[in-house]
């Protein structure tokens, strides 16, 4: 018998991506995330709850997502020291902070001393895209991703915190190192670190209640990105969806989630499912997947002869999970 040779690319990187999986976890969340409470939820302050009340619900990053995370605190940390060799002067690095009276809590890149100042400092790694498209703070406020709009909320907190009219946000250009400096006047932006502070008090208010803010329509821009959609399942414009409670199906729908290769078996799953609701137009929700069906009348064109019309039907199924945080 031939033993199986298992090329050394394959081991490498079957080893580098079981290591990625090994370092996915969630952890319980007791206070208010100061860079979850920028998180643009059409619902308000519900996102924020949920992360409190319902943290299991939030899926485990895949080896995938987690890769692009490491990288992010590898970079942000080598910007660190760059900036510390460049003979800037920074304090205070990874340091936690606490805002008992809001239940905020959060870590603080550093403080950087500017003329015998204390300046709070976030640093951000950023795709190309992003890095181009984000200069200035009402770039991230008004961003079309939504975990860039929470970036100003997140450092607006920190300059509260420690009592500064000023702070910093740097971004570095993942792919060729160079950064954007970001200057923040805390009173320019007073009214989003107030409202912010309002979230905060009334997702306190629902935790201490036992309850959570009433879910808002579905937003595809942001709903369709949040790590919460499938506890908080946002009602859907339109007839209400149908929800699906089958065992079955929903095994199909996660299977054929990763079945990319062989192709041949997602196809079929693909075409067994959809053929499931082609009679039938509507919105269905079963788990975390959103089953969508049109239909269309489209006229049969024969040679000489028109007129003759059949429905078509077009499935769309999307699944919402937690975002990569990059461009898509």
């Amino acid at each position: 018998m031939t033993a199986t040779i298992v090329p050394l690319s394959e081991i490498v990187l079957r080893k580098y991506r079981d290591l990625k999986a090994s370092k996915a976890d969630r952890r319980p969340v007791h206070s208010n995330t100061a860079s979850k409470l920028g998180w643009p939820c059409p619902a308000g302050a519900r996102y924020v709850a949920l992360r409190r009340t319902h943290w299991q619900a939030a899926p485990l990053p895949e080896p995938e997502l987690q890769m692009i995370f490491d990288e992010g605190i590898t970079q942000e940390k080598a910007l660190l020291r760059d900036l510390q060799d460049a003979g800037l002067e920074l304090i205070e690095q990874q340091e936690t902070v606490d805002w008992r009276e809001f239940q905020i809590t959060g870590h603080l890149d550093a403080k950087i001393l500017i003329d015998g100042k204390a300046i709070p400092l976030e640093v951000k790694s950023l795709s190309p895209f992003s890095w181009e498209s984000h200069r200035c703070i009402d770039d991230f406020l008004h961003s079309k991703w939504p975990w860039m709009r929470g970036y100003p909320g997140q450092l607006l907190l920190y300059m509260l915190l420690s009592n500064s009219e000023q702070g910093l946000l740097i971004t570095k250009n993942k792919a060729t190192g160079r950064l954007h400096a970001i200057d923040f006047s805390l009173f320019t932006y007073l009214s989003e670190a107030e409202e912010l502070l309002q979230r905060a008090k009334e997702v306190n208010r629902h935790i201490a209640a036992g309850t959570v803010p009433d879910a808002a329509p579905f937003e595809e821009w942001v709903c369709g990105k949040c790590d919460m959609f499938a506890v908080c399942q946002p009602p859907i414009t339109g007839a209400p969806p149908d929800v699906i409670m089958d065992d079955e199906l929903l095994e199909k729908l996660e299977e054929r989630e990763t079945l990319d290769i062989p192709r041949k078996r997602y196809e079929n799953l693909d075409k067994e499912i959809k053929n499931l609701f082609e009679k039938s137009e509507g919105t269905r929700l079963c788990g975390d997947f959103v089953i969508e069906t049109k239909i269309t009348q489209k006229e049969r064109v024969k040679m000489h002869a028109t007129g003759e019309f059949y429905d078509s039907a077009k499935t769309t199924i999307k699944r919402y999970k937690q975002s990569s945080g990059e461009d898509e």
